[in-house]
């Protein structure tokens, strides 16, 4: 897979943070260099557990083959978790949904891709097309910090060309919980808002996952499993009209369970 620029990203997002405690500036100053989306290798044929990395081969480092039971005995979930985790593929009428897994240097790296592309000539609104990445880092590092949190990377592609900027806590997590089970309409749910910190350039936007301004959040470990929805909302303001693109964007419902059962044990719950 290609390498997701994450360390990078996340230093340009600290010296963003760092430069100011004041929430008078409406947007954060633009970074020099965005993260790519990365899109990660197409799922694998599924395999029963049984026939999953086992012990015939032991290279130096695991190969994509075979390095799940290492990544299990480090961090504690299963294989067979881990397995459905980085397989996944989604059912979507417009969007292309799947993941893809990592092992480097002790660390995990879980993403998850969508992306809309509408042809011009396609029915839909190609405006709306856009590629994006839900990425988990689990490594000692975070699991010390308990950054839970996906890093997110959107890139709005149906609206390359414009100027634009994103307004003061205009992106965030919004997860959506049934109390009852029984919900039918959105006022029926109960909500957890997340904002994020961010560095963007105009169409094109980056967050490490991290509360704005190094806040508290509601969105803890348990809500992965619980949720009922998780999305991504980010709104583009055009610098010239001022127009508000909004842009939501919703996790596949199946997923934060999925990677419930990854990050769970590996942040100690």
């Amino acid at each position: 897979m290609k390498k997701l620029f994450a360390v990078l990203a996340v230093a340009l997002l600290a010296g963003c943070n760092s430069s100011s405690d004041s929430t008078d500036d409406k947007t954060l100053p633009p970074a020099t260099h965005l993260p790519e989306i990365e899109v990660p290798e197409r799922p694998q044929p599924q395999l029963p557990p049984e026939h999953l990395p086992g012990d015939d081969t032991s290279p130096d480092r695991p190969t994509p083959d075979n390095w799940y039971q290492e990544v299990s005995d480090r961090f504690g979930m299963t294989v067979a978790a881990l397995h459905k985790a980085c397989s996944f593929e989604g059912e979507h009428l417009q969007y292309e949904v799947f993941t893809g897994c990592s092992w480097q240097n002790e660390t995990l790296t879980v993403t998850y891709y969508v992306a809309k592309n509408t042809g011009n000539s396609d029915p839909g609104d190609s405006s709306s097309n856009f590629e994006h990445n839900f990425t988990w880092v689990v490594n000692d590092a975070n699991i010390d910090a308990g950054k839970i949190w996906p890093q997110a990377n959107h890139l709005a592609t149906g609206l390359d060309g414009k100027e634009m900027h994103i307004e003061y806590g205009k992106i965030w997590y919004s997860l959506s919980f049934c109390d009852n089970g029984l919900c039918t309409e959105d006022g029926e749910y109960n909500y957890i808002e997340h904002p994020l910190s961010h560095i963007s350039d105009n169409n094109h936007v980056f967050s490490d996952g991290t509360p704005l301004d190094g806040g508290e959040s509601d969105f803890v470990i348990d809500s992965y499993r619980t949720a009922e929805r998780l999305f991504f909302i980010v709104h583009f303001t055009d610098n010239h009209t001022n127009y508000v693109y909004k842009r939501p964007l919703m996790m596949d419902t199946a997923y934060p369970a999925i990677i419930y059962d990854v990050l769970a044990p590996a942040f100690g719950y």
